[in-house]
């Protein structure tokens, strides 16, 4: 685990999930107080938890107790051998596996970034009971409507002519050409790309290839939902991602300097979106009842 993790941003703990289909790795944070209420963290594509450790932290010292894992196929998780292993709907299967085993069933708030985010609007619309609230970060309205739709087949390509290895020439050239050689965000990609299991590599993007992704079903779930992304995101259209924000009923918040990762780029900015977003969708306590006191000739005053 990081320093970042371990030290002054937290009280933060490694932990295992256990799940039907196998382990997954996790981080998991304790607020200073008593519990606002419990979030889970779902990392989108060739992300883990060690890039969401400041994310974590932030939000736990607001008063949240918070839980990020690694799909499995992911370094420190359990792998398949399963035809589709890795498609969102199984991964979808884990998260409920997940909120029923962290939270006795209780509701959560519900995070899910860039393609975690599908697998995280999966898990509502199979159990929209098991949520308090969804926020979408850097998730668009399908893959289709992003700004390099052939993705699936590009990395299909990769792994095919050079595994995992070409793959990560890829992902760390276009790292160097944006700026973010070496670091913590280098190094989780790193180990997300050569120690994952390959057909996670593969799976995971390729079943989003003609994911439906149900935007009216989504939309009749009545929960509180927040769309949060990037002011430069450069894989969703910053409008097509407020449009979509609309159609399913969300708030939409952009978060200024950023692009596709404002969760890792911009974390105090963007929790704070968030955490005023838990805090205005929490349910208002109702008025006490008022208090009866003696009046000076003896009687109760009453309220009204």
């Amino acid at each position: 685990m990081s320093p970042a993790a371990s030290g002054s941003l937290g009280r933060i703990r490694e932990r295992v999930i256990s799940t039907s289909r196998g382990p997954l790795s996790a981080l998991e944070a304790h607020p200073p107080g008593e519990a606002l209420g419990r979030i889970v963290m779902v990392t989108g594509y060739l992300h883990d938890t060690d890039l969401w450790t400041v994310p974590l932290a932030l939000l736990s010292r607001a008063g949240y107790r918070c839980l990020v894992y690694n799909h499995l196929g992911q370094p420190g998780s359990g792998r398949v051998s399963e035809s589709g292993a890795y498609e969102v709907q199984k991964l979808a299967g884990d998260l409920s596996d997940v909120l029923t085993t962290w939270t006795g069933g209780d509701p959560v708030h519900l995070l899910g970034s860039c393609l975690g985010g599908f697998v995280a609007r999966t898990a509502v619309l199979d159990a929209p009971r098991a949520v308090r609230s969804l926020t979408l970060i850097s998730s668009g309205p399908g893959l289709t409507a992003s700004k390099s739709p052939e993705f699936p087949d590009h990395v299909r390509e990769l792994l095919a002519n050079g595994g995992p290895r070409a793959l990560w020439e890829e992902v760390s050239g276009w790292l160097l050409t944006h700026g973010r050689e070496g670091g913590r965000a280098f190094d989780s990609f790193r180990r997300n790309v050569l120690d994952a299991d390959p057909e996670h590599l593969l799976g995971f993007p390729a079943s989003l290839r003609n994911l439906d992704p149900r935007e009216a079903d989504l939309s009749a779930v009545d929960v509180p939902k927040l769309v949060v992304h990037g002011g430069d995101d450069d894989t969703w259209p910053p409008d097509s991602i407020d449009r979509m924000a609309r159609r399913i009923g969300a708030r939409s918040a952009a978060v200024a300097g950023a692009g596709h990762g404002p969760l890792v780029e911009r974390p105090a900015a963007t929790t704070a979106m968030i955490r005023a977003f838990l805090e205005s969708s929490r349910p208002a306590l109702p008025e006490p009842p008022a208090d009866p006191s003696p009046t000076p000739s003896g009687r109760t005053r009453t309220a009204g």
